[in-house]
């Protein structure tokens, strides 16, 4: 395959060297981490499950978090029955059955009730802002996915909407995954 060298006259280059030159272009120019890029993105991450464990402490007195409600309250009954061993429905599906599944995993491998919904929604989130930061990363290179990963671990609302047993975080992890 010839290509022009720095003394502008062709030259030919081994196929190898020209697929690999192709590989990094197609990767992007910040591709590769590097151990500054990597203590960036552990860090943010680090921050957001301090701030996910402080905003889960700070509720954990609250009778919200205690006393599941509405839809985080079925979810709570569902998940306790698939948990106990009842895991067809016996009644068409009015919600959504993906999160009472996960939920009734998480109470069988701890405790039922808020502090392991607490537990496996902070996971859920952690593991949304890791996708929101390499997917933006793959479109928009590092800058952006620093920005992108900062932007959510210190938005409010997507805290705040972890501390219930609802689907929402759920729906916006898969949403980035998909």
């Amino acid at each position: 395959m010839p290509v022009k060298g720095r003394s502008g006259q062709a030259s030919e280059m081994p196929v190898g060297a020209a697929k690999a030159r192709q590989s990094r272009k197609s990767r992007g120019p910040d591709s590769r981490l590097g151990p500054r890029g990597w203590g960036m993105f552990i860090g943010l991450l680090l921050l957001a499950a301090l701030f996910r464990l402080w905003h889960a402490r700070t509720l954990s007195g609250s009778l919200l978090v205690q006393i599941p409600i509405l839809d985080a309250r079925v979810y709570d009954q569902w998940a306790r029955e698939i948990a106990a061993g009842d895991l067809l429905a016996r009644a068409p599906y009015f919600m959504g059955p993906l999160y009472a599944y996960l939920l009734a995993l998480g109470y069988l491998i701890g405790e039922p009730g808020g502090g392991t919904a607490l537990a496996i929604q902070g996971t859920i989130g952690m593991a949304t802002l890791a996708g929101v930061f390499l997917l933006a990363r793959l479109l928009f290179g590092f800058r952006a996915a620093i920005l992108a990963l900062a932007l959510g671990v210190l938005y409010g609302p997507l805290v705040h909407s972890e501390t219930f047993a609802l689907m929402t975080p759920l729906v916006g992890a898969l949403g980035v995954a998909a």
